[in-house]
């Protein structure tokens, strides 16, 4: 199925807050499909996507030109950190979420991560699965055991997917992706926004995370020096 027939070119419900979804693509559009299409299929469906292209894809271009809640943008390929920043300077929502080109999210998630965000935290995450080829499973993300020091807990245990994660934009006014390291800037980011603001969690899998034996994550001698830098 193409994408263009796939996702409708307008969204006629408005109600609620916009939720901006920062989407980066570099060398992977050939996967990003199966994200927009998990994207239009929210039950929440006041969304915007942020699209930034670093790879020059002509037809993502034309692609957000016919559909009037993708944005697109290019960026030069300076990271994914860089990326995700342009994002969030162009996001519009006053909730950010993120997703790659090559996951994606599965139709309730933002509105059962909505409603937690609505009884007053600021950012908020849920399980996810992780895919490999034709293999899924099921991995817990790290429970609230006490909010003060939930950073602390995150540091030594991890346990939270970016994919998972949605934001009050006005958190990341004061935070931002850190430019300077080659991996992990998700796992930095999300212990400072612990460290300063009220944490939530839906204990259910919200989102799937492919992995991919080219991609970022899978690289270890890497995900091991950015590791140290943290």
């Amino acid at each position: 199925m193409s994408i263009r027939g796939s996702l409708s070119k307008t969204r006629s419900d408005e109600d609620g807050p916009l939720v901006s979804v920062i989407l980066p693509t570099y060398e992977d559009s050939e996967y990003i499909g199966s994200a927009l299409r998990s994207i239009a299929a929210q039950t929440y469906s006041h969304v915007e996507v942020i699209l930034i292209d670093s790879s020059g894809v002509s037809w993502l271009k034309s692609l957000a030109d016919e559909v009037d809640w993708i944005k697109y943008s290019f960026q030069k390929p300076t990271g994914l950190a860089a990326a995700r920043n342009k994002g969030i300077d162009l996001a519009e929502g006053e909730y950010v979420g993120f997703l790659d080109a090559d996951d994606k999210w599965l139709p309730e998630k933002l509105d059962r991560q909505l409603d937690v965000l609505n009884n007053g935290v600021d950012l908020v995450y849920s399980d996810v699965y992780i895919q490999k080829e034709k293999i899924r499973r099921r991995v817990k993300s790290l429970p609230i055991n006490d909010p003060e020091t939930h950073h602390i807990d995150f540091l030594y245990e991890g346990g939270v997917p970016i994919l998972s994660v949605v934001v009050r934009r006005r958190c990341l006014e004061t935070e931002c992706f850190d430019e300077s390291l080659p991996a992990v800037e998700d796992r930095h980011i999300i212990i400072r926004l612990f460290h300063e603001y009220t944490p939530g969690r839906v204990a259910e899998p919200l989102a799937v995370y492919t992995r991919r034996a080219d991609s970022m994550s899978s690289n270890a001698d890497m995900m091991h020096k950015a590791e140290i830098m943290v």
